[in-house]
């Protein structure tokens, strides 16, 4: 077995199992102000940001869509879910067979920094990543690999290097919806 060279994790719905709750909150905040969301619908904003969730919206529900009453629904209810958010089974081991390999990591995330440390500390992880590529940090998000690349070159792994290799895909995000597909563990 070829050692990695580090591991770069996508953070919801691998490390937590935020996605259950963003879709509670979600379909949640749909029926409060009259919208009906469907799984489809749904399952195409898994993993992206704002804006192209907003474009989403728009599309499903129509031009008279008010995205930003839906999106402040949508937050205030995944706030009052946020107490049940769970580590995903296998990840405290994960890390700690990491920590024991002494293998640099990194989150690459869509969502911003001080969600990511939210969540961090509330299971005991903060410090267990030497980086964290948040929203912001890059130019495209997910799912173009962007956030990956970025969390690699702050990890200082060169993607492009011939003894660099995807291991496997652990985003969660659809790798065909476009060109490129990110890669999580290098």
């Amino acid at each position: 077995m070829v050692r990695p060279l580090a591991v770069i994790f996508d953070m919801d719905g691998l490390l937590f199992d935020t996605e259950r709750l963003i879709r509670e909150a979600l379909f949640t905040a749909c029926l409060e102000i009259g919208y009906e969301m469907t799984d489809a619908v749904h399952r195409r904003m898994v993993g992206c940001q704002w804006p192209i969730i907003e474009g989403l919206l728009t599309s499903h529900f129509g031009q008279h869509c008010e995205t930003e009453v839906l999106r402040a629904a949508w937050v205030r209810q995944f706030k009052s879910l946020l107490p049940n958010l769970q580590i995903k089974p296998g990840a405290t081991g994960l890390l700690q067979t990491l920590d024991e390999l002494r293998l640099p990591r990194a989150i690459a995330t869509s969502s911003n920094h001080d969600d990511a440390r939210h969540y961090l500390a509330m299971h005991n992880l903060t410090g267990r990543f030497h980086q964290v590529v948040a929203s912001g940090d890059y130019s495209r998000g997910k799912p173009f690999p962007d956030p990956y690349l970025k969390a690699a070159q702050l990890l200082g792994v060169d993607p492009a290097s011939d003894s660099v290799r995807q291991v496997g895909v652990i985003s969660g995000v659809e790798p065909d919806r476009h060109d490129q597909a990110a890669f999580g563990v290098i």
